[in-house]
């Protein structure tokens, strides 16, 4: 997990999440992963030979700010993108934010539902926690708390003690508005090094900022003695 992906959550968190979307639009099949005719599919975290080429062929800046398409519809770009780097986290969230702007959960030019999307990358690399991360907060905008959730639960089984990681899960968990869940996340952030500010501010505008216990920071020190003998303990295995 890495600073850029906390800087893109908080970008989608200002996204609205009360538009009006037919829920009537997903479709029920998500297609092959591996297409014959298409480039990749390649992994966005390691496999960058020919990203350049791919993003600036069909996600350039004003596609990420759905601001001007390379094509007609901005669903089109997002569709190769995602085709060839199906955990593309930069282009997940921008068609996240695409079925806001386009009040559809099937944006024009999309081959797929957009939720399918995030079922493509969560499949070609389950590994992948920030795909989950994202896939939360698409299901958070659209009134779909308790699907985020468990996502959330997923990817906080799969964390250990990474500070970005909980402080994300903790953006996500304010935009539930589950305040008791947020703050602990930001107290588990904050115990781990990690100091952005954005999650403390929203849970103080809230009224729900605590201040840690004086117990939380020895805890958080164990949990991370403990992580860092892991791979010792299996290397003597």
């Amino acid at each position: 997990m890495n600073k850029l992906w906390s800087c893109l959550l908080l970008a989608l968190a200002c996204t609205s999440v009360q538009a009006g979307v037919n829920s009537n639009d997903v479709e029920g099949s998500c297609g092959p992963i591996n297409i014959p005719t298409h480039v990749g599919p390649f992994d966005y975290r390691t496999d960058r030979q020919l990203l350049s080429l791919v993003e600036y062929g069909h996600f350039q800046p004003g596609v990420e700010r759905l601001i001007r398409p390379m094509f007609e519809f901005f669903g089109a770009d997002l569709d190769y993108t995602l085709k060839a780097y199906p955990n593309h986290h930069r282009a997940l969230m921008t068609m996240a934010r695409l079925t806001i702007k386009e009040k559809s959960l099937k944006p024009k030019g999309a081959n797929f539902s957009a939720e399918c999307y995030f079922i493509r990358g969560m499949t070609f690399r389950p590994d992948d926690l920030i795909v989950r991360m994202i896939y939360a907060s698409f299901l958070v905008m659209h009134q779909r708390n308790e699907d985020a959730a468990k996502q959330l639960d997923f990817v906080l089984e799969s964390a250990d003690d990474d500070p970005f990681t909980h402080y994300n899960a903790g953006m996500i968990y304010a935009d539930m508005k589950d305040w008791p869940r947020a703050l602990r996340q930001a107290h588990i952030a904050l115990a781990g090094g990690f100091t952005r500010p954005e999650l403390k501010s929203r849970l103080q505008q809230a009224g729900q900022w605590r201040e840690p216990s004086a117990q939380a920071a020895p805890a958080a020190a164990a949990a991370s003695s403990a992580a860092d003998d892991k791979p010792t303990a299996a290397a003597s295995r």
